[in-house]
Formats: structure tokens, sequence, C-alpha cells
């Protein structure tokens, strides 16, 4: 799987979940982070905390969006308020998988509020995602030897009635073969193994 494979699946993926990889990427990082429920989060998604070795507090504003939107200026100015919300914030960070307008990058750089769309996103955290995209091709691998096995045995007792029948009740198995289907697993299921990679390293 390509970066731009994963990031076509990122921004896809149930957007709750994509603010627990983000949050998940900054515990790696040695902050505690807090995912908070949208009800509650007053623009506020991620609250990275960290004390070593000072106190840091990150206020995080994720936004999974298609190739196809862009962040602008309007939206940097209104989370560039999340510093009031907040006491004691070091750093306003807007992540997502879309991009900026040149605008907006210009005016985050003036209210101090740091910004990442997608393709920095997984340049910068490589190593996290390439142990995700290992994973995801480690399971996909297993899911298809498995669903080969099944259908072998299918085949195997289907052939083994027809055989019982034919020759007095004498059973001819052959070998499991454990090779890949090689079968389109569907872009919905891409997007379901990202998901779920991620549910099971929580």
């Amino acid at each position: 799987m390509s970066d731009e494979e994963l990031l076509s699946l990122l921004r896809d993926i149930d957007p709750f979940k994509f603010e627990g990889i983000i949050g998940e990427i900054w515990e790696n990082m040695g902050y505690s982070a807090d995912v908070r429920q949208e009800t509650q989060d007053r623009g506020i998604d991620i609250i990275a905390k960290k004390s070593d070795p000072f106190e840091r507090k990150q206020l995080i504003q994720v936004k999974r969006y298609s190739g196809e939107n862009n962040i602008g200026s309007q939206k940097v100015r209104e989370y560039s308020t999340l510093y009031q919300q907040e006491p004691n914030v070091d750093t306003v960070i807007i992540i997502t998988t879309g991009y900026f307008t040149k605008q907006a990058t210009q005016l985050a750089d003036d209210l101090n509020v740091e910004i990442l769309n997608g393709e920095e996103l997984i340049s910068e955290f490589g190593t996290y995602f390439n142990t995700l995209k290992k994973n995801i091709k480690k399971k996909k691998k297993e899911k298809r030897r498995n669903q080969q096995q099944e259908k072998q045995k299918k085949r195997q007792e289907k052939q083994g009635k027809n055989k019982k029948q034919h020759n007095g009740g004498t059973e001819i198995s052959e070998p499991i073969s454990l090779e890949p289907s090689g079968e389109n697993d569907g872009r919905d299921e891409q997007i379901w193994e990202v998901e779920e990679e991620f549910d099971k390293k929580r």
C-alpha cells in the first residue's frame, strides 16, 4: 500500500476513528491524549499533555476531509481562538486529510497555529503509518489464506461425499492450498481493515 493509497483510505474512514488515530500518534510521542466527544469538544477534538522534560499542552482540531476540501483562512482564524478556551495552552494544531489554502497557511503562521495536511501527516509520522500498513498487509494475507482454506475444505467435503457414494465409503482427500486467492477485497473492505487495525491497537 502506497502513501497515496493510505491517505485515500484515511479520507474515508469514520471521522471519530481518525481522531483516535491522531490521539494515538501523540501518545506515541509521550503525550496523554484526551480524545473529546463531539457533544463536549467546544471545537477541541484532542487535548494533549506532556510533563517531561517540561509541561506542555496542545489543543488539536482534526478534520477528516476529502482531497478536494481545503481549509481556508476563516477556519484558521476560528480555531486560533482555542488559545482562549483552555488555560496554559502552548500550541493549537489543525490536522486535516485535505489541504490548506495559501491564505490559510499564511494566516496560521501569523496566529501561531500549527497546521498539517494529509501528505505532511503521513510524511511526518511515517514510522506509525508504516507499521499500520504492515499490519494491514499481514492481516489481509492471513485473511486470504483463511478464505482459501475454507473454500478448499468445503470442496473436499463435497468431493468426499461424492466419493463415498461411488467408492463404497472410501474418502480421498487433497492437500489444502495456502496460496492467496487473488480476489479483490474492494475499497469498503480496505477502509474496514484500517479501522479494525486501529481498534485492535486500542
